[in-house]
């Protein structure tokens, strides 16, 4: 039942301020553009949470950055760059209020 444990560090004490919910599109769902973009995503320091989803879009990412400014570079320098991306849809998280580490504890 046990998959680890970990410091839960505050995202705010580290200065990342903003959390940036993306809805990400592919060109299409082969399994080569899905692993590609997934092997991508992983390297970007600035993505916590990557989740493949049914309906509209193909993933979902949460992100966190210092400041608007900070997102625009990681929307520029990572997000619009990984493999195969068609559309990039940004919500901005206005105030966080349940991080629930696990269900049922």
């Amino acid at each position: 039942m046990i998959s680890g444990y970990y410091a839960q560090v505050s995202h705010k004490a580290l200065d990342y301020k903003m959390m940036v919910i993306v809805h990400i599109s592919l060109s299409g769902q082969f399994a080569k553009t899905l692993s590609e973009f997934e092997a991508a995503v992983k390297l970007c320091p600035n993505v916590l949470v990557c989740y493949l989803m049914s309906g509209e879009y193909d993933y979902i990412l949460r992100v966190a950055c210092k400041d608007l400014e900070d997102y625009e570079r990681v929307h520029r320098d990572w997000l619009s760059a990984l493999p195969h991306v068609v559309k990039i849809n940004s919500s901005f998280a206005l105030r966080e209020i349940i991080d629930r580490p696990n269900v049922g504890i």
